[in-house]
C-alpha cells in the first residue's frame, strides 16, 4: 500500500496535516517576525556598511558617521562602544569599493 504522502494531493509532512491546514503562529506572539530586528543586529549592520565605507579614514571621520547613521534609528549603543568601533574600522585596510567599475 503506498503512503498518503506518496499520492498527489495527499498530506505532505509526518504529522498528516497539509501544510495549509497547519496552523501558524501570530506574529510577536511565538516567533518573531522576520521584519523586526534587535538593536543588536541593527547595530552590526550599520558597523558592516561603516566598515565598507569607512575603512582605513580617521576615527573622528568614522566616529561622526556612527552618530549620523545611528541617530534616530532606535539603536541604543553608548559612546564608549562608538568610539572603540570608529577607533577599529580606522585601523582596517582601506577599500576601493567606490571606485570598482569607474573607468
Amino acid at each position: 500500500m503506498a503512503d498518503q504522502r506518496d499520492e498527489p494531493g495527499g498530506p505532505v509532512n509526518d504529522s498528516g496535516v497539509e501544510p495549509s491546514a497547519e496552523p501558524s503562529a501570530e506574529p510577536g506572539v511565538d516567533a518573531e517576525s522576520p521584519d523586526e530586528h534587535t538593536d543588536r543586529d541593527r547595530l552590526r549592520g550599520v558597523l558592516v556598511q561603516s566598515e565598507a565605507d569607512f575603512a582605513g579614514v580617521e576615527p573622528d571621520v568614522i566616529l561622526k558617521a556612527l552618530h549620523d547613521r545611528i541617530s534616530g534609528s532606535g539603536i541604543e549603543v553608548d559612546e564608549d562602544t562608538l568610539v572603540a568601533e570608529a577607533r577599529r574600522i580606522s585601523q582596517l585596510p582601506p577599500n576601493d569599493f567606490g571606485t570598482k567599475g569607474a573607468s
